[in-house]
């Protein structure tokens, strides 16, 4: 189970987004490169949610 603690900061610590401060702005696609971040982010909390429900919620 701690584990799973451990993959939870880590997502969060990365939502904080200290990377993109005085980051000039890249566009790939018509979009800004935070958009993408926050995409890719919200992608991995969703596996890391849905890999929790299935591993470790269903045990208890």
């Amino acid at each position: 189970m701690k584990k799973w603690w451990l993959a939870a900061v880590v997502l969060a610590l990365l939502s904080i987004g200290f990377w993109g401060w005085e980051a000039e702005r890249s566009l790939l696609w018509f979009l800004p490169g935070w958009v993408w971040y926050v995409l890719a982010l919200t992608l991995a909390y969703a596996v890391f949610f849905a890999l929790v429900v299935v591993r470790v919620w269903r045990d208890t």
